[in-house]
């Protein structure tokens, strides 16, 4: 390793000249990077798979109630049953002529 000392405007400065094993050890630690990027990914991204069923009792629709209300202005309210997310058939059934009491 050769050290070179230049002067510009009174602040010295030093640089190295390690010759072609700094630029080899650049290369191999830039290189060791990526495998390590990649055998990280690999080892996390690939897993076990297993298969999970849902165990669950019959769904039982509940009375949902949404309602907006702004001081000095009527309420709205609507109700509804609720739906069974995993059943791709079934439909949000509205309940109409309910009555609604705020107590």
């Amino acid at each position: 390793m050769e050290i070179f000392r230049k002067k510009f405007s009174g602040v010295s400065k030093f640089s190295c000249n390690f010759g072609d094993d700094f630029g080899t050890m650049n290369h191999l630690i830039y290189k060791s990077k990526y495998l390590f990027a990649l055998i990280f990914c690999s080892i996390f991204l690939a897993g076990c798979e297993e298969d999970f069923v849902l165990q669950r009792g019959e769904f039982k629709p509940k009375v949902v109630v949404n309602a907006a209300f702004t001081e000095g202005k009527p309420w709205k309210v609507s109700l509804s049953f609720s739906r069974d997310v995993l059943d791709n058939q079934s439909r949000i059934k509205p309940i109409t002529n309910a009555e609604v009491y705020v107590i």
